[in-house]
């Protein structure tokens, strides 16, 4: 037997969009998507250094805050890390603490972030 749960309001209303957050159509129909500027993106196939160590990484050179699996932090013999309450949302709304954060200079193809 399936294991029911609320009843959802907006069945009827159709799929949610993760654009808008309306409802009726899908992220990918969306009119306000096209209103979307692209902000300059640049992808980079240059190691990436930190605290003295390559590692591989999909660095966001123009965020604040950038991911790093736990094995990376173990690798470069990262900092110690701080307490945060920030947690990430995922595809099907899974949610997923942090383990802290930590802040150091990166070097990705000789310009340096921090």
């Amino acid at each position: 037997k399936p294991v029911r749960t609320r009843a959802c309001t907006k069945v009827k209303v159709g799929p949610k969009c993760f654009v808008c957050q309306g409802y009726g159509h899908k992220a990918s129909e969306c009119a306000r998507r096209k209103n979307v500027v692209p902000s300059n993106i640049n992808v980079v196939e240059e190691a990436t250094v930190v605290n003295n160590t390559v590692v591989k990484t999909l660095f966001d050179s123009g965020n604040k805050q950038n991911l790093m699996t736990k094995s990376c932090h173990w690798k470069i013999e990262g900092s110690k890390l701080s307490d945060t309450s920030m947690c990430f949302r995922g595809f099907g709304g899974l949610t997923t603490k942090d383990l802290g954060f930590f802040t150091t200079d990166v070097k990705v193809a000789n310009n340096v972030f921090r």
